[in-house]
């Protein structure tokens, strides 16, 4: 078994420098597409932008191909990376796991010492899951035992991830409006509230989204008659001392991986892309090992700043995405990654492809990335008639653009639908 990994991974090695080898070739004379694209790029919009294509079918054929080794900064793009590895190392029915337990000792319903809420990074608590339904099953833990008062404090754990902070190289604005939020090891309502109130003060610092959901699952428990003596406090993030002692008296879990990712994909959900990219690095494999592991070579030919795609400092080049995507097509979870994705006239790609005929566009499941100058879209084009074999992987990249989205989307769904046209 150890062998036959060793011989694919050297196999996909190969078929990346061969790809990237093609790539180098700015364009393909052979290739149908090759006019289009070079009228294309000597017009505007993309004549003084940077920008470039690879389309590439599951038997390894070249459909189009025009400065696709140019690496360039991908933005939502991004998540493909850190859904996709996310998915093939946890396995699609992977769920989230917050526990909860308690130091001390139980007496005639009366818990004298603390209870601990242990996170497990799950982003969900408070937005796909309610709070009020979160804190009924943990309400539900507590009654099981016996417990029907607390004389200690309830106690927010987070140290299930790092405590690495806000990713230095996202930008004021998208910190300010709340569109880059950190995972912690506990994580509640996506710690939306948190980042407001700090800009809502004019600094920023690192919030504390364990304490408010704390302070709230303290005042739950208040409402429904049940008291704390000490209220809320949070575990300091560098202090394993107590975590072997905590008695463990149930848990909650979020809902699978599947949908988590198909959120993510499909809105485009920084938070989560985040949680998931953070979670491989620290509790599993980084993102870019994993990669590695894949037969895709990193050093030299992608970087990676987080998982989300705000970072200006991500640059991924259209070969490289065709790559990976045609890789995954080989995995076990390849349909759950493939239908995470929207299709034309629905998630983020609400606007994309108008003037195309249904039958096209139930064959196309992309991920958009956009940003100031920065327009992408990278995914799927299944095969009009019933060979897998035909099925394109794509990556349409386009950087330092400076003409209104609208034109430039013109342009995309004409190059898209070209491409779509070759199956």
């Amino acid at each position: 078994m150890k062998n036959r990994e060793i011989c694919r991974a050297a196999i996909l090695r190969g078929l990346f420098a061969a790809t990237a080898l093609l790539a180098a070739v700015p364009l393909l004379a052979r290739n149908p597409l090759g006019s289009k694209l070079e009228s294309l790029s000597e017009s505007e919009p993309l004549r003084s932008s940077v920008w470039g294509v690879m389309a590439v079918n599951m038997k390894g054929d070249t459909v189009a191909a025009f400065n696709s080794s140019q690496r360039m900064v991908p933005a939502s793009n991004t998540k493909l990376l850190s859904t996709g590895i996310a998915l093939k190392t946890l396995g699609a029915d992977y769920r989230f796991e917050t526990r909860i337990g308690y130091v001390g000792k139980i007496e005639n319903g009366c818990l004298d010492g603390d209870l601990y809420i242990m996170g497990g990074a799950d982003p969900t608590i408070g937005v796909q899951a309610k709070v009020e339904d979160v804190f009924h099953n943990w309400k539900a833990i507590l009654d099981k035992a016996g417990i029907s008062e607390i004389k200690g404090r309830v106690i927010a754990d987070s140290r299930y991830l790092r405590n690495r902070g806000i990713e230095k190289s996202w930008q004021y604005e998208d910190l300010e409006c709340g569109d880059a939020l950190v995972p912690r090891g506990l994580n509640f309502q996506k710690n939306v509230r948190d980042y407001k109130n700090l800009f809502s003060k004019g600094f920023i610092a690192e919030p504390a989204p364990e304490d408010t959901c704390a302070t709230a699952f303290c005042q739950y428990l208040a409402q429904e008659g049940f008291p704390v003596a000490w209220g809320s406090a949070s575990v300091d993030p560098d202090d394993m001392a107590v975590r072997d002692s905590i008695i463990l008296l149930g848990s909650s879990r979020s809902i699978p991986l599947s949908a988590i990712v198909k959120e993510t994909n499909y809105q485009s959900d920084n938070f989560y892309a985040e949680t998931l990219y953070r979670l491989m690095s620290d509790r599993y494999i980084p993102v870019l090992d994993a990669l590695g592991r894949m037969g895709l070579p990193t050093r030299g030919n992608i970087q990676l700043f987080d998982g989300c795609g705000l970072s200006r400092k991500d640059y991924v080049s259209p070969a490289y995405f065709v790559s990976f995507l045609k890789a995954m097509h080989s995995t076990d979870v390849f349909d759950c990654f493939l239908k995470s994705m929207p299709q034309p006239g629905s998630g983020t790609l609400a606007i994309r492809l108008r003037k195309a005929p249904e039958s096209t566009k139930k064959r196309i499941y992309m991920k958009s990335g956009s940003m100031n100058g920065v327009c992408c879209y990278s995914g799927y084009i299944l095969p009009s008639g019933g060979d897998e074999a035909e099925t394109i992987a794509f990556s349409l990249m386009t950087n330092n653009v400076v003409d209104p989205q609208g034109r430039l989307g013109g342009i995309i769904d004409e190059i898209i639908m070209a491409i779509a046209g070759m199956n």
